[in-house]
């Protein structure tokens, strides 16, 4: 009777883990196969990433220009040693960017970086820098240093959410984040703003 209670209870607890196994096995595999999908998803991505850095563009320009106009007026104009041109994405890849803004009353603000993107339908297009900072030169004599630079065209608008260094005659100011209109040239700061007199190095 007892060896046949022993055969009942470890002929249950084999049927329990038999059964136990097979839904573990169930689950590693339906696991093994979101990663591998996950993996090859990703692989996929950086090989689109790769090509894009690689230079595979459906065109090359070399002497690149990209004028905005507005009524027979040229609002900006970005001018490029080199563009990439990736027309299913709408993009160009730029190289050695220079853009320029003109407002009516011929003010005017240029934009330097050595690498920018531009998106072909919205006209918008961000500015960066590998080594040192991206300028800003504005006709009232001011010089806007940051990392990163972003054009919106439909709100008229440079801005950037790092650090920013600003320049003028007799004072300099210093904080995180930027937003200028190009045209009026009125700029705003957003946070951990310093202000300093040329020379002094003095914070007021």
């Amino acid at each position: 009777m007892f060896y046949d209670n022993m055969n009942i209870l470890f002929g249950r607890n084999l049927s329990f883990w038999k059964r136990f196994s097979f839904l573990l096995l169930g689950f590693l595999v339906s696991f093994l196969l979101v990663v591998f999908f996950t993996i090859n998803r990703l692989k996929s991505e950086k090989g689109v990433i790769e090509n894009i850095r690689l230079g595979k563009a459906d065109v090359g320009i070399g002497g690149f220009s990209f004028l905005q106009n507005q009524e027979g007026e040229v609002q900006w104009e970005v001018k490029a040693k080199k563009a990439e041109v990736y027309k299913e994405n709408h993009l160009l890849f730029l190289r050695d960017v220079q853009a320029s803004f003109i407002s009516p009353d011929g003010e005017w603000i240029r934009l330097e970086g050595e690498t920018g993107q531009m998106d072909t339908q919205a006209r918008d297009f961000f500015l960066v820098q590998k080594e040192g900072l991206v300028k800003v030169k504005l006709s009232n004599g001011v010089t806007i240093l940051t990392e990163r630079l972003d054009w919106s065209n439909s709100k008229n608008e440079i801005s950037s959410n790092d650090n920013v260094q600003i320049m003028g005659p007799g004072f300099e100011i210093r904080g995180v984040g930027l937003t200028a209109n190009v045209y009026s040239q009125e700029v705003r700061i957003h946070q951990d703003v310093r202000a300093f007199i040329t020379g002094e190095r003095d914070s007021f």
